[in-house]
């Protein structure tokens, strides 16, 4: 019975169908999972490289150096540049970080609190040695940017200028404009207005209807002026003429 079944030819072709799909599986299995198996070999080696000596090494030298330049930055007495010079170690390929302290340099230094006009005038002149007015600029900072900031500021570095050249301008006023006219007004110069009236003779007469200048030079002309005629030994300028150029006189552009 048993070797009837055995020899049974359906049998036969069962126990090899079997055998067959089986080795088809467990081909099948290893190409399926090979990639894995591989990518696992790859992380595990990854892994152990970064536990070598060599890199253990690398992180502690990197955090010695570290702890150094933070102690070096708290204990130093005295503002100093560090200037970082990158350099390689020809044997073995390491960057290596040099610190160099030099004391800081004054050569390039820009002062932050330089004062800019904000009418395109540049930084405001440097203050001459010995000017009797030091502070001279530091009223336009209220003044917001008017046009009566604008005449002031050039009057003011219009001052300066002339300082520098050797022009005192003490007891002298000046008087600016925005346009850059500036009026110096000496104690033997006066500007004026001339107004004409008409008699019953219809004849026109010239006199002074605005009379401007040193209070000097102006209480000797007015008496002269209100007749229509010029003052001995005074200077009279017909506004708006007799004005010294800002612009002109400072090299600026309009």
């Amino acid at each position: 019975m048993y070797r009837e079944f055995l020899t049974n030819k359906w049998v036969l072709s069962g126990i090899v169908f079997l055998i067959l799909f089986s080795f088809s599986c467990f081909l099948w299995y290893e190409y399926e999972t090979a990639p894995y198996k591989q990518e696992a070999i790859e992380t595990a080696e990854l892994l152990l490289q970064r536990k070598t000596p060599s890199n253990i090494g690398s992180e502690m030298e990197q955090a010695t150096n570290s702890s150094a330049l933070d102690n070096t930055t708290q204990n130093a007495e005295k503002p100093v540049t560090q200037t970082r010079t990158e350099t390689v170690d020809k044997i073995t390929g390491v960057e290596v970080a040099q610190e160099k302290q030099t004391e800081p340099s004054t050569d390039n230094v820009v002062e932050s609190d330089v004062r800019v006009s904000p009418f395109g005038f540049g930084p405001y002149p440097k203050i001459p040695e010995g000017f009797p007015e030091p502070d001279i600029f530091d009223s336009l900072e209220t003044m917001g940017n008017s046009d009566m900031r604008k005449a002031l500021e050039l009057q003011k570095r219009l001052i300066v200028e002339f300082y520098k050249q050797g022009i005192s301008l003490e007891n002298v006023g000046v008087r600016g404009k925005s346009d850059g006219r500036v009026y110096l007004s000496y104690p033997n110069v006066v500007y004026v207005t001339w107004d004409y009236w008409t008699d019953e003779d219809g004849i026109t007469h010239k006199y002074a209807g605005v009379v401007r200048g040193h209070p000097d030079a102006t209480s000797i002309s007015k008496p002269f002026l209100d007749k229509g005629e010029m003052p001995p030994d005074i200077t009279v300028y017909e506004l708006p003429d007799g004005y010294v150029d800002a612009y002109e006189v400072l090299g600026l552009a309009r």
